[in-house]
């Protein structure tokens, strides 16, 4: 598989990798709306294929209305973690169970890491 390519996921499609095992390799992600502009899937796999590790980052189109249910959806999936873009940032914040000392004084997150079932925001 080529790790620098990526595709664009929804959260519709995310929901039907929770009537199954994620055989996709993808484990990593960057949520937003828009987010098929975004560069982060094509850096991050040349890294993650540098590294040698066996995962996959895309992009998932997540509206602010599916954020939610985008966060429950990757915690039951067991996803490593995550990435927001604006206009997720803020809403974010409230949907972890922790946060760093930065993200809290900043009131917005940028970075979700999945820790045992717990959403660490940084």
């Amino acid at each position: 598989m080529d790790l620098k390519s990526s595709v664009t996921w929804t959260v519709e499609s995310l929901q039907t990798l929770l009537s199954g095992a994620n055989t996709a390799g993808f484990w990593l992600a960057v949520l937003g709306d828009p987010v098929e502009h975004s560069l982060s899937p094509r850096m991050q796999n040349a890294a993650l294929e540098a590294r040698g590790l066996p995962y996959r980052y895309d992009r998932l189109l997540v509206s602010p209305a599916q954020l939610e249910t985008a966060f429950v959806c990757l915690r039951t999936l067991r996803f490593i973690g995550w990435n927001l873009t604006i206009p997720h940032k803020i809403a974010g914040y409230r949907l972890v169970d922790r946060l760093d000392s930065e993200a809290e004084a900043l009131g917005a997150i940028n970075t979700v890491v999945n820790r045992d079932g717990t959403l660490i925001g940084y």
